[in-house]
């Protein structure tokens, strides 16, 4: 469980379970999409990436 502990791990688990969420929700209302919140979403790992560079560097 080395792995959880560390920022990057945590992060990229946080990014599957974003993009498992992603992709449920999509799939759940297929006919009326909410285009915003497919948007947020989708820049989620974005500034979760973003963040990571960000940080890396002083951690």
């Amino acid at each position: 469980m080395s792995f959880l502990n560390t920022f990057r791990g945590r992060l990229i688990v946080f990014n599957v379970l974003v993009a498992i969420a992603f992709v449920v929700m999509t799939l759940r209302n297929l006919e009326n999409v909410d285009i915003v919140g497919v948007i947020l979403l989708a820049m989620l790992p974005l500034a979760s990436y973003v963040l990571l560079r960000k940080y890396s560097e002083t951690i």
